[in-house]
């Protein structure tokens, strides 16, 4: 039922993301990722969506920037459905969220007012970093997209631009290098002290896995009978381990406290942030947002 000359109406744009989405890119080290993210977090609030290639790399970073009062929230493969739900709605309920997440988040999620899209890490395929960066811009809304790119993805980051057909790099992120270094202290203590709660988490698991099994065995069951487990029966070794855990204990309340007292630090005395930066001039300002600045210049003055 189609004549013989069609007339063929192509409306697919040259470029696969939408057009009032900004992009731009941040290089730099595998360790230094974690404070860049928090970086963006305290410069540049609003609704963020985050995402991460791997269900390890969403839970590390919910625990980390629990730690630095960011208040995340996760979303993954191996949550149960009614947390994913609940986690959801406290995401478009709180308009400066952090939504943390693997590409279980990327499609079928229509999630009105998402500000910012952050690539933690830099998606496998060119279609996922085109899915991920459309959960913000969304109905002609303007939104910021930045990708991370540490030396180790760069050939996967060349290799999604060949196939997105582009030629020119992303613009860099503009980075406010005076206030880097109070947040790099704050992501290191915050590290310390993740590492040092981990190392206590997993003791604490172990023993309860022995309380356990010893119970089903019917086998009289105490603390000090952990060693016998891994053969170390003797008094000293258990009191040298018990020192240890008393030690560690003494650690985690002296970065807790070292840790708030950076936190209760403004990040920096002045200066105006805001959802777009503007600092190099590389990206490309809404007009709106332009408006709204100057407005805040002449109010000051």
């Amino acid at each position: 039922g189609v004549r013989a000359d069609p007339k063929i109406v192509d409306i697919t744009r040259k470029t696969a993301t939408a057009q009032t989405l900004i992009e731009s890119q941040i290089r730099c080290s595998l360790s230094e990722k974690d404070q860049y993210l928090y970086y963006f977090f305290v410069q540049h609030p609003g609704r963020t969506l985050v995402f991460c290639n791997s269900i390890d790399c969403v839970r590390r970073l919910v625990n980390l920037f629990q730690l630095l009062e960011c208040e995340p929230l996760g979303l993954h493969a191996q949550m149960q459905q009614r947390q994913r739900l609940k986690n959801l709605d406290r995401f478009v309920s709180n308009p400066t969220a952090v939504l943390i997440a693997t590409d279980v988040a990327a499609r079928g999620l229509d999630i009105k007012d998402v500000q910012h899209v952050v690539h933690y890490q830099v998606p496998r395929t060119a279609e996922g970093y085109v899915h991920r960066s459309g959960r913000t811009a969304r109905a002609q809304k303007e939104g910021l997209s930045v990708i991370m790119i540490e030396p180790g993805e760069n050939i996967m980051y060349k290799k999604t631009c060949h196939t997105l057909k582009r030629k020119e790099e992303l613009p860099e992120f503009p980075i406010d290098n005076s206030i880097f270094s109070s947040v790099k202290k704050r992501v290191q203590v915050a590290r310390e002290l993740d590492k040092l709660l981990l190392t206590t988490k997993k003791e604490d698991v172990n023993k309860s896995w022995l309380k356990k099994t010893a119970e089903e065995a019917d086998i009289d069951y105490s603390e000090d009978s952990d060693e016998d487990c891994t053969q170390m029966k003797d008094e000293a070794s258990f009191r040298l381990k018990e020192k240890e855990a008393n030690k560690r204990k003494s650690s985690i309340d002296a970065k807790r406290y070292e840790l708030k007292q950076l936190l209760c630090l403004p990040v920096t005395q002045y200066g105006f942030s805001g959802k777009y930066p503007t600092m190099t001039g590389q990206l490309q300002l809404p007009s709106d947002f332009k408006g709204i600045y100057m407005l805040i210049i002449t109010f000051l003055q």
